[in-house]
């Protein structure tokens, strides 16, 4: 199921509005994943890429694109026409049309800001940029547990092994419903770690599906704080002990605590994925 959006920039005005309508702004129509931890971190990607020119990502993203895109995660100047959505298909936004979209994402050209809003109005939060491009924020839906930062924790950098390693010491997670089983750990291209798992779905005693998730949780930087990654795992570990619904494989794939946070404590780390997995549990109950 599609989750769209709009991304746009102001035209007028100035200052961060608490409600998408009170700055007149312009934007195009994005079909898929315009969820804050889709097209918003993507969008904040977009502008380090650029190296902090809003500029070039907003020429690209809506003035070269009147159409709008289905998803434009993986577009480029040579690839775009793959990714536009079709003509027949787009829709209009604008500050009085937001009825078919659910987030709306507006750049300040002049403040080197990124608004976040509901489709409602409502603002969600916002992003500011540095000159190079390396924002205030991690993610624009931050929860206050994870504005809080701690004390680095350095040591040892942790080597492929001893990731491996690390997740064989674990406690077996598993439960009644859904058995876990890690697969594989390997360097991506960047130098993190990608953790590859199984998660076997049983209902009344049988299989009811498979689903095997490749996350990419752990980005070098933090390789050099092993003790800031065992206690996230120690943290989950206590987390699905405590609450076996928890163990649901789409909501640990989303997880990227490392990347979006500066905590190291378990203590921080099991509060922060509690209200995660709460609030996604939550969503889903809901349909």
């Amino acid at each position: 199921m599609a989750t769209p959006g709009a991304i746009a920039v102001y035209t007028a005005g100035s200052g961060i509005p608490e409600n998408q309508n009170e700055r007149p702004w312009r934007g195009i129509y994005h079909h898929y994943d315009a969820q804050p931890s889709g097209l918003g971190a993507h969008l904040i990607q977009r502008v380090k890429q650029a190296r902090g020119d809003l500029q070039q990502v907003v020429s690209f993203l809506i003035d070269s694109s009147p159409r709008g895109w289905s998803c434009c995660f993986e577009a480029t100047n040579e690839n775009a026409e793959e990714y536009l959505q079709n003509s027949d298909t787009t829709f209009p936004v604008s500050p009085q049309d937001t009825s078919q979209i659910a987030y709306i994402y507006i750049f300040d050209l002049s403040a080197r800001r990124l608004d976040a809003f509901l489709a409602s109005g409502k603002r969600l939060g916002s992003v500011s940029f540095a000159e190079g491009g390396v924002p205030d924020i991690a993610a624009l839906d931050l929860s206050p547990l994870e504005l809080s930062v701690e004390q680095g924790l350095p040591g040892s950098y942790l080597e492929l092994e001893e990731a491996k390693q690390t997740l064989r010491e674990l406690s077996d997670w598993s439960n009644s419903e859904v058995s876990l089983q890690w697969v594989s750990v390997e360097e991506d291209s960047h130098g993190g770690l990608e953790i590859t798992f199984r998660a076997i779905l049983w209902e009344q005693g049988s299989i009811n599906s498979i689903v095997e998730r490749s996350w990419c949780l752990i980005p070098q930087v933090t390789r050099s704080e092993p003790q800031r990654i065992k206690n996230f795992f120690s943290a989950l570990g206590q987390l699905v002990k405590e609450q076996p619904e928890a163990l649901e494989p789409f909501w640990m794939e989303s997880i990227d605590s490392f990347r979006r946070t500066q905590v190291r404590s378990q203590e921080l780390f099991y509060r922060i994925l509690k209200e995660s997995a709460e609030n996604y549990l939550a969503a889903l109950a809901e349909g």
